[in-house]
């Protein structure tokens, strides 16, 4: 049998050499633990909000596998007035003959991630109504702005985001109701003026008429004094002819 060389230290005990540790697994599984139970938050969160835009939106509200195994919120976003009153019975504009001016709705597509809603989400409008390519652009750059501001605290976002789109159609309508306005205001004015147009333009045609008739009044009246003229010189004529009669005789 071999010795097992011992060190002896300057106080004459003897040093025990360090034994090393065994690998430890602790490490790995805190961080398993850790992320089973982040994801199990945010599901949780997840499953919540779906509850909460259910209630809300009814079957304005559809849900839809997506990306990543993340669900697809897709929320259909009208003006407050449209949704009180789906029949539209107080459009602003009241034109039957054209629908799209007297709404404007649109679908808003969330395509969750996998850290939402500490990531931002995939932002779509889709089936527009009543919007042209500025509005649309012009509205996704509030979502993203939005967006940003719930992801840095952690927060679900969908009636968020939801709102966002309301406000703003609500926006839209009430420039589009005022452009209106301003529109019939204006066709209000030129009618006016076109009334007093052809008031005046009556008016200076009677003024034309009197005119003719006192032309034609002053005409009979020289027409007969001339023929009273014409027959006191010719009875005259006459009484003269025979006055040089006489005398002749």
């Amino acid at each position: 049998m071999g010795k097992k060389n011992k060190k002896k230290n300057r106080s004459g005990s003897i040093d025990q050499q360090p034994q090393p540790t065994p690998p430890s697994h602790n490490t790995s599984s805190t961080a398993i633990a850790a992320a089973a139970f982040e994801s199990e938050d945010l599901s949780l969160q997840r499953h919540d909000e779906e509850t909460v835009l259910s209630a809300i939106y009814g079957d304005d509200f559809t849900l839809e596998s997506g990306a990543w195994n993340c669900p697809v919120y897709k929320l259909r976003i009208r003006p407050a007035s449209d949704v009180t009153d789906p029949n539209n019975t107080t459009a602003l504009f009241n034109n039957n003959n054209d629908n799209n001016q007297q709404c404007c709705e649109l679908i808003l597509s969330i395509q969750l991630t996998q850290k939402y809603p500490y990531s931002i989400p995939l932002l779509q409008i889709i089936n527009s109504i009543g919007l042209i390519h500025s509005n649309l652009s012009d509205l996704l750059s509030r979502l993203s702005q939005k967006a940003t501001e719930c992801a840095q605290k952690g927060e679900v976002m969908g009636w968020e985001l939801g709102q966002v789109c309301e406000l703003y159609l609500m926006e839209f309508m009430e420039r589009k109701e005022k452009c209106e306005r301003e529109r019939v205001e204006m066709l209000r004015l030129l009618d006016c003026g076109k009334g007093k147009n052809r008031k005046n333009e009556d008016d200076d045609e009677l003024m034309l008429l009197d005119n003719d008739d006192d032309e034609g009044e002053y005409a009979v009246h020289n027409n007969e004094q001339q023929q009273q003229q014409q027959q006191e010189q010719q009875h005259q004529s006459s009484m003269d002819s025979d006055t040089k009669k006489e005398i002749a005789r």
